[in-house]
């Protein structure tokens, strides 16, 4: 579908912005570092205490906070995890891509996006998600950020999959959305409202420019507190301490538990229709599940007839392998429907035999970040097992070492140790507290827009000090 004049007339723009200079990786740092480091008290991995004062001046200042964050950190986000910016849970046998596909196929199911809609990216980052709905259902993605780097960025990598006609990407504070009232049928957003000061006003904002019985979908990091099940306990000086090394070394203002956003979500005018956590999707998964064996025409077929049409088939018992996953992945095949995909390669041997390799059994959402080498054996493929390798604590050292060691050669700005030490924070942060069940970082609404419900004063501009 061709995008409105508005769309084409803005992504021309945009495309024109691209070719001037775009803020420098080491724009920002210094006054990060002072606005998110505080040396009179001492913070270890085991202690990290930060005051209200602080966290409310935070939220205060989380726009420019925000923004000076992902100058710093997206493309170490693109290089060391992926185009997307956000986690999912791992079904077996799925790569670290294919579980963040599959959180975007999912929303856009859950919202019945057509190609004949209009959506909104919220947070969209380097718009990975906004590019894989294009592409799956075909419909027009905004996709708005703070961040003119990740605009570029975004642009950039559009033009490149040739997807320029679907997506637009617009620099823009979501807290003050520049859109229309009732102008887009879906609104999507992963993890990112979470940087807002308020979930009540950043909600009502996706609210009023959703036409009215239109639904909001997202997942987002959030602290998981009884009500929902989880065990983040706000007077737990340990929990607080979690909390406050994944607020600082992901730059987020406030972390929000389960129990505000669903209030917020309310207040702002949305009753909620899917509520879950969306890490634990998988958990009921206590090994391998019966893998899928079809054909084109989603019949079971022999390992001969398989090696006929295809020599490169995995194979389990003389059967085709068609996917791992218990949860079918949805791919865009012709115009109505869809289909799953072919299985992923390569299959490095993890559990196997050499004839039957077996796919790994459920494995937790922060598995990559662990920093294991158990850890690096649950990875699936070539790719995954680098990444994850990566993210091994010996290796980090030597990287901390080797970046304090170019530091001090003037190979590279002072501030990359801090970099170094915020993500650290941020890594071991969210694998703690996913495996002390107090956080996630993919907690799923998917809400429905009911006219008229959202309370006076949400649209007006927050107020810097405003609990939620």
């Amino acid at each position: 579908m061709p995008a409105s004049p508005l769309t084409r007339e803005t992504f021309d723009a945009h495309i024109d912005r691209l070719t001037a200079a775009t803020p420098a990786y080491t724009s920002n740092f210094s006054s990060f570092r002072d606005s998110s480091k505080d040396d009179s008290r001492t913070k270890t991995k085991d202690a990290f205490p930060v005051t209200e004062t602080e966290r409310s001046a935070a939220r205060a200042a989380a726009s420019t906070r925000t923004n000076q964050y992902y100058d710093i950190v997206t493309r170490s986000y693109e290089r060391g995890w992926s185009k997307h910016f956000h986690f999912a849970p791992f079904a077996p046998g799925d790569s670290i891509s294919h579980a963040v596909n599959f959180v975007v196929y999912r929303l856009a199911i859950l919202l019945q996006l057509q190609p004949n809609m209009k959506v909104l990216d919220v947070g969209c980052g380097i718009g990975a998600a906004s590019r894989e709905i294009a592409k799956l259902v075909g419909c027009e993605v905004i996709g708005v950020t703070i961040n003119q780097y990740q605009v570029n960025r975004a642009i950039q990598l559009t033009a490149q999959e040739g997807l320029g006609h679907l997506c637009t990407f617009i620099q823009a504070d979501f807290m003050d959305l520049p859109f229309p009232d009732d102008y887009f049928d879906a609104v999507i957003q992963f993890e990112a409202c979470c940087h807002s000061p308020s979930l009540a006003h950043v909600y009502a904002q996706c609210g009023r420019v959703l036409k009215p019985g239109k639904q909001l979908g997202f997942t987002d990091h959030l602290m998981t507190d009884a009500a929902c099940g989880g065990a983040y306990d706000e007077t737990n000086t340990k929990h607080r301490d979690v909390r406050n090394r994944i607020e600082v070394g992901g730059g987020i203002a406030s972390l929000q538990t389960t129990s505000t956003a669903r209030q917020a979500l309310k207040t702002a005018g949305f009753k909620v229709e899917l509520d879950e956590n969306y890490a634990k999707y998988f958990d009921r998964l206590s090994g391998p599940v019966p893998f899928v064996f079809e054909d084109a025409n989603d019949n079971a077929t022999s390992a001969n007839t398989a090696s006929a049409n295809d020599a490169s088939a995995p194979t389990w018992n003389g059967k085709r392998i068609a996917s791992f996953s218990p949860v079918k992945i949805p791919h865009r095949s012709g115009q109505t429907h869809y289909h799953a995909p072919p299985p992923q390669p390569p299959y490095p041997p993890i559990t196997s035999t050499k004839t039957n390799p077996i796919p790994p059994t459920h494995r937790p959402l922060s598995y990559p970040l662990m920093g294991t080498k158990e850890a690096v054996a649950m990875t699936v493929t070539c790719e995954d097992h680098k990444t994850v390798s990566d993210m091994r604590h010996s290796n980090r050292k030597w990287r901390f070492l080797l970046t304090k060691i170019f530091v001090w050669l003037k190979l590279g700005p002072p501030e990359l140790v801090h970099l170094n030490d915020m993500l650290s924070l941020y890594v071991d942060g969210v694998v703690e507290g996913v495996q002390m069940d107090i956080f996630t970082p993919c907690w799923m609404f998917v809400c429905r827009k009911v006219e008229g419900a959202c309370e006076e004063g949400l649209l007006e501009p927050f107020t810097a000090g405003v609990a939620e």
